[in-house]
């Protein structure tokens, strides 16, 4: 389901980018809007329905390895792996909003033009939807701390190839790279929270960490953009997202085993 964000990166920067063209800016936000009214609202209404037969809000607690319950939320707050685990999630949403958001201002600034910085942010929206399935796969099948790591450690990597310079070929690898931790980043930490901490209070962990999450998207962009004001060159910048992201990736690798098992036989 979240290969939506990646297919609409993929779509609409091209559709945006030509609508500027001939519309200007003020008349493609006011599309934009339009089109989240009228596929979001009625696609929710008509299919967003709990068919289960479940009672609204009721969930049941998966067995862990050790046979022990789920955490309560008191034990979940005051657990240092779960604050470690929201760190590495602040770093790394930082670093890849930050280059997913100026990535356009970051080519143009190399000198780059407006189409081959839309077809850049195309690039990178297709590492996106590519992340986001390639993830819940590998998660599904190998141990998530290193399928994390890995992941991080190379939208890392492609933040140090906008470091050495945006103007060259290696700017593509550097955004796909950078896409595939975008995509990686909510799948992850959905996916560890439960293995790490049951699924008592999952959606209480998951509002905790996920607020966290947008938090550090919202401050990425704001010290990019800052750093570059103050300086004239992404380049400081960029720098220490990629060091910060590569030392998330190193801390994502130790974590530990599972506290929770996955469910492989239920009986009904």
């Amino acid at each position: 389901m979240m290969g939506g964000l990646g297919v609409g990166a993929i779509v609409v920067p091209p559709i945006a980018q030509w609508l500027i063209l001939h519309y200007e800016w003020r008349t493609t936000f006011a599309f934009a809007g339009c089109a989240s009214l009228i596929v979001g609202i009625p696609t929710v209404a008509v299919f967003l329905r709990n068919k289960s037969g479940q009672p609204q809000g009721e969930t049941r607690s998966a067995p862990s390895a050790s046979g022990g319950q789920d955490l309560r939320w008191r034990e979940i707050r005051g657990s240092s792996r779960f604050w470690i685990m929201i760190a590495i999630f602040m770093t790394t949403s930082a670093s890849v909003h930050a280059c997913f958001i100026h990535l356009p201002q970051i080519v143009a600034h190399a000198g780059a033009t407006t189409t081959r910085a839309a077809i850049i942010t195309s690039v990178l929206g297709s590492a996106v939807l590519i992340g986001r399935v390639a993830t819940g796969y590998f998660l599904d099948r190998y141990f998530g701390p290193y399928v994390a790591s890995f992941l991080f450690f190379g939208g890392a990597t492609g933040i140090a190839f906008l470091f050495v310079g945006a103007a060259n070929s290696t700017v593509y690898i550097a955004a796909f790279l950078v896409g595939l931790a975008f995509g990686a980043e909510m799948d992850v930490m959905a996916f560890l929270l439960g293995r790490y901490f049951g699924l008592r209070n999952l959606g209480k962990a998951f509002g905790v960490a996920f607020g966290a999450f947008v938090l550090a998207g919202g401050l990425g962009p704001l010290i990019m953009g800052l750093a570059f004001d103050k300086a004239g060159s992404y380049r400081a910048a960029l720098g220490f997202f990629s060091l910060a992201t590569a030392a998330a990736s190193v801390v994502a690798a130790r974590l530990g085993p599972y506290r929770f098992s996955a469910i492989t036989e239920e009986k009904v």
